[in-house]
């Protein structure tokens, strides 16, 4: 399965995977939970509704950022490609500017992704230096 790929971009695609998967477990299970909460009440109904509208507009562009990286970290895995590992590595880079409290989350998995990026490069090229 690693012939000629590198295990860090393997655990980069499988940590960027699992937070994209969890993420969305969590948007979505938040969105109804607020829907819930303030469906009892016909006052609060709109304030429920402004509360989801505000939560996606601040986690909607982090969420696509980490979707399409996610895609790209897969795809580049098991197409040997560096350029789309780096283009994930970046889009992932891009997701926690847009949202800082994912930093802890997505950190190790920019460093390995830029790691990976490298041995990949390294593994493609056939050189051993």
């Amino acid at each position: 399965m690693f012939s000629r790929r590198s295990k860090a971009v393997f655990f980069f695609a499988a940590l960027g995977t699992g937070y994209t998967v969890v993420l969305s477990v969590l948007w979505v299970s938040a969105q109804s939970a607020i829907t819930d909460q303030f469906e009892t009440d016909p006052i609060l109904a709109g304030l429920g509704t402004v509360a989801g509208g505000v939560a996606s507009v601040v986690l909607l562009p982090h969420f696509i950022s980490a979707v399409f990286g996610s895609v790209l970290s897969i795809v580049g895995f098991f197409a040997r490609n560096d350029g789309l590992v780096l283009a994930a590595t970046t889009l992932f880079t891009v997701a926690v500017s847009m949202f800082f409290l994912s930093a802890l989350f997505l950190l190790p998995a920019v460093i390995l992704g830029f790691i990976g990026y490298a041995n990949q490069r390294r593994l493609n090229t056939g050189s051993s230096s």
